[in-house]
């Protein structure tokens, strides 16, 4: 999958794992260990930021 209507653009790492993601004014990253999804970080317009941390 390399592009959905409703997100502005998606970015893949050299593994093929999702990296970054434009929805609208918000930006989300994200980071992997070991194949899994370890992290997620939201960007939005002005100073909210959010961040979730997977464990296990």
């Amino acid at each position: 999958m390399t592009a959905m209507p409703h997100l502005s653009a998606m970015a893949w790492n050299h593994d093929d794992e999702l990296r970054e993601v434009e929805v609208g004014s918000e930006t989300l990253y994200f980071q992997y260990a070991g194949g899994i999804r370890s992290r997620k970080y939201v960007e939005k317009t002005g100073t909210t930021t959010e961040e979730r941390i997977y464990l296990g």
